[in-house]
């Protein structure tokens, strides 16, 4: 597999602050597509993203999880991988977990966070941002939960790892911004979790 197999997909709601500069870290892995779902911004943000090459999908203010599944199922890549608008990824990520993927399903790796009054931090837990999944997979296991307006990529993430093979890198694959829009600091994001968590316990109950 290459970074030439991979869609690169990512949802946005005027997200225009940070939005170039993910983009660009994306396009710099030399992709096959870039695909923007842009959730029904008021700000520039569709604009940037077609100027930096990506197909858009401009939608009404549907919420990041019909936005992300949206962009998802637009993806034509044997390969899939998110990016968030405020985030970026390191240098050689795509070829690093391309040629980690082997026989798995797909592939994670760490995280960095960074941010203006943030201490550097590397975190190791499964993020949909450190994932790099074969198309075949995402058929498997679905879409994300569209009731799950805040946390569908928790339950989302909780799932696939229940029922494929992955492989994971110790290499950071992502830096995570955080500010004071972040969506997981919501309210929404906090409400979602709580059922997300509930019902991975189901599952492992076998409910």
């Amino acid at each position: 597999m290459t970074p030439g197999q991979v869609s690169v997909v990512t949802c946005v709601r005027d997200g225009a602050a940070y939005l170039a500069e993910a983009l660009e870290s994306a396009i710099a892995e030399q992709p096959l597509e870039l695909v923007v779902a842009d959730d029904g911004s008021t700000d520039d943000s569709a604009a940037i993203a077609e100027a930096a090459g990506a197909r858009v999908l401009r939608l009404d203010a549907v919420g990041p999880t019909r936005a992300r599944n949206a962009a998802l199922a637009a993806a034509q890549g044997e390969l899939i991988a998110c990016i968030d608008h405020d985030d970026r990824w390191p240098a050689g990520r795509l070829s690093l977990m391309c040629g980690a993927l082997g026989d798995a399903d797909g592939v994670f790796g760490s995280q960095r966070l960074f941010g203006e009054g943030v201490q550097p931090a590397i975190l190791t837990g499964r993020h949909i941002g450190t994932l790099l999944l074969r198309r075949t997979a995402l058929e498997t296991v679905g879409p994300l939960d569209e009731t799950l307006v805040g946390s569908g990529t928790v339950e989302w993430v909780a799932r696939l790892s229940e029922s494929l093979e992955l492989a994971t890198v110790d290499e950071v694959v992502l830096e995570r911004r955080v500010h004071g829009k972040n969506f997981s600091l919501s309210p929404d994001f906090g409400q979602d979790y709580v059922r997300a968590a509930r019902a991975a316990l189901l599952r492992r109950r076998g409910a």
